[in-house]
């Protein structure tokens, strides 16, 4: 059967609307994607997604195990290849069921979960590695590479291998060398996830400032909903291979678009009920009354909160008794409230005023 136009990605499409946007002067898009799906044999890993990321923007893609973060994000990076829709980076196709673009000329770079660093390199190696493909080498790569470390606050530990390293030092490295060769494009595939909690949150403000400051687009993928609302302009939620909804911070938490969205985003204390009518209530306009209910009822619970009231204010009642009593000095002895109402001295660690009882 031959492929539809838009599963197989026609490569005249994207040209023509990315003329169209350079002639109104709008910038194209850093990431598009367009129907992609991605199956492992019988395993629909990723259920027609579609999102558009403007230039120089944060997207956390967030999501339990096994939703298609992962999966997504190798797509962009050029790791796996779609089995249907189109990727496209910087207004350039880069990936549809016809071609693959080799991730070495995607202009991007990535942050894995376990820090990749080559074992047998330094630290001032492995960030100037990347310099690589820019054919920057020798005295100028290595000045590139102490100045990123620098910026990192691993300045002092450049001539140390990944082993003589801690988690959150060799995450540094990897952050450093993901942004010495100033690329387009950051992927951060869940970074902070083996690190303890402390360590996590230093780092996670050090990853929002330095994107920022490059100036680059980023897509960071995590399961942790406060890591996702703290670093990212925007949020995407998928679920079992789709996306969910994709909006700001403040649209995915106060608007979420269905209950998985809410439980998930961190609101709890859901309800579920069913509303049977309402009938009017005959006394006064605009009142409502579940049906069922009745007059004696509204009473009976009216002149409930009616005699609460007048208990507060009786003299001998509440912190301390009533609205005009006072309230006895630390260490007097308080009336006892045993039948008879003798006066006894209460244990030292009982005289402070209780409510009555």
């Amino acid at each position: 059967m031959k492929p539809s136009p838009r599963a197989a990605g026609s490569p005249e499409a994207p040209p023509a609307a990315n003329a169209s946007a350079t002639k109104r002067g709008d910038p194209a898009p850093a990431v598009e994607v367009r129907g992609v799906t991605k199956r492992f044999e019988s395993v629909v890993a990723l259920d027609d997604v579609s999102l558009t990321l403007a230039p120089g923007r944060f997207l956390t893609l967030l999501g339990p195990s096994g939703s298609g973060k992962s999966t997504l994000i190798r797509c962009l990076a050029g790791i796996e290849q779609v089995s249907a829709g189109t990727i496209a980076l910087g207004g350039n196709v880069v990936a549809d069921t016809a071609r693959q673009l080799p991730p070495e000329r995607r202009d991007l770079a990535m942050v894995f979960q376990d820090f990749a660093l080559w074992p047998h390199m330094t630290a001032a190696q492995n960030v100037a590695f990347a310099l690589r493909r820019r054919k920057t080498r020798g005295a100028q790569a290595t000045r590139q590479a102490v100045t990123m470390l620098e910026r990192v606050g691993l300045a002092g530990l450049r001539e140390r291998y990944p082993h003589e390293l801690s988690g959150g030092e060799q995450q540094r490295v990897a952050l450093a060398r993901a942004l010495v060769a100033s690329p387009e494009l950051l992927l951060f595939d869940e970074p902070l996830s083996s690190l303890d909690a402390n360590l996590r949150e230093r780092l996670r403000i050090e990853i929002g400032t330095l994107v920022r400051e490059t100036g680059a687009s980023a897509v960071y993928i995590t399961h942790d909903q406060g890591e996702a609302f703290a670093l990212g302009d925007e949020v995407g939620v998928l679920a079992e291979g789709r996306l969910v909804q994709h909006g700001s911070p403040e649209l995915i938490y106060r608007a979420p678009a269905n209950p998985f969205v809410a439980r998930f985003t961190g609101i709890a204390g859901g309800l579920t009920g069913r509303v049977v009518g309402f009938a009017e209530q005959p006394g006064g306009a605009g009142r409502r009354q579940a049906a069922g209910g009745t007059d004696r009822d509204r009473d009976r619970g009216e002149g409930s909160v009616r005699r609460a009231a007048r208990d507060r204010e009786r003299p001998d009642c509440g912190r301390g008794g009533g609205a005009g009593a006072a309230a006895p000095q630390r260490g007097a002895a308080v009336p006892s409230r045993r039948r008879g109402g003798a006066a006894a001295r209460e244990d030292p660690r009982r005289r402070l005023p209780r409510p009555w009882l």
